[in-house]
């Protein structure tokens, strides 16, 4: 059932072999794939966590197994679930998430994301890490919810808290990728206040002298994303492609060029430092990532960027 994942050519067949074992062999195989998520050994909550996922994806798209997503929320937000349990639970609906066909997830993407967004406020950083990955792949479910200002404030509230704790370097850099996804998918739906906090919390990570490069390398992704995201928008007003959803250019790269560019300018002054502790040409570091970010921050804001003395500045 694992495998299946790795051997897209026969999947169909795969799958329709499943679905021809007899369904009370198909319910134990189940009940047991759930019950491993308590196991104590990561290494085995993972495993299940895959076969669960497996089974969903050929399962739930064929209106079967409807207790599945029920039964990992629990697992998730009750009380009586240990950490590892949580962490297991939370990676299943990740890879739920990831494997599952477009539009399968719908309606169930208030629960996923309250199971995600609840295990990310955990104590146990292993489950925290689990849900914010989990997250990555349940944002494209967000589109009803960060349309609706208290969700939206709920899912940005834990995520730039998550991106900004310093306990976790693995922690802070999954959630600076899924400010990233976020901004990519939602552009329309952030607001000034939200960009406000995104620009302290990325200089910090990007001037976080004991960060791993991973954290740096994210938060100026994240910057090079709303560049990317304004210049095609300009550029389909501009050719006269822009439909009602596109909406309009909210300006936040400009807005943000105080704040982030001497940060930029002084990520690109420490190249030579990174290739004295190791850095090889072929490595993407935070100095040619920044230096990518400037490209793209000069395109999308024209003359600005010397105008309003930034970069003499």
């Amino acid at each position: 059932l694992v495998n299946r994942r790795a051997d897209r050519g026969r999947q169909d067949a795969l799958n329709a072999r499943w679905l021809a074992v007899a369904e009370g062999q198909r319910a134990a195989v189940k009940e047991n794939a759930l019950r491993a998520l308590a196991s104590p050994s990561g290494q085995a909550g993972t495993a299940a966590a895959q076969l669960v996922a497996a089974i969903a994806c050929i399962e739930v798209p064929a209106g079967r197994w409807p207790e599945l997503l029920p039964a990992l929320v629990a697992r998730v937000t009750g009380p009586s679930a240990g950490p590892s349990e949580r962490r297991a639970a939370v990676e299943a609906v990740g890879f739920v998430c990831e494997e599952a066909p477009p539009g399968v997830l719908t309606a169930a993407a208030n629960d996923i994301l309250t199971a995600v967004i609840n295990g990310m406020q955990t104590r146990d950083t292993a489950v925290r890490v689990a849900a914010t990955k989990a997250l990555l792949g349940a944002l494209d479910l967000a589109g009803d919810a960060m349309a609706r200002p208290a969700e939206r404030d709920y899912i940005m509230g834990r995520v730039c808290e998550t991106a900004a704790q310093r306990e976790s370097d693995e922690l802070a850099a999954l959630a600076l990728q899924c400010l990233v996804r976020i901004v990519a998918l939602f552009y329309h739906d952030l607001t000034p206040q939200y960009m406000t906090a995104i620009e302290g919390l990325t200089v910090a990570a990007m001037r976080a002298a004991e960060a791993d490069d991973a954290v740096r390398l994210q938060a100026i992704e994240l910057w090079s994303t709303v560049c990317e995201v304004e210049c095609e928008l300009r550029e389909r007003l501009e050719e006269g492609d822009a439909d009602d959803a596109d909406g309009p250019i909210k300006g936040f790269a400009r807005h943000a060029l105080p704040a982030i560019l001497p940060t930029l300018l002084l990520l690109l002054t420490q190249q030579s430092d990174e290739y004295a502790e190791g850095a090889s040409m072929d490595d993407w570091t935070p100095a040619m990532a920044a230096a990518t970010c400037l490209g793209l921050l000069a395109e999308c804001t024209g003359w600005a960027i010397v105008e309003d003395g930034h970069v003499l500045a």
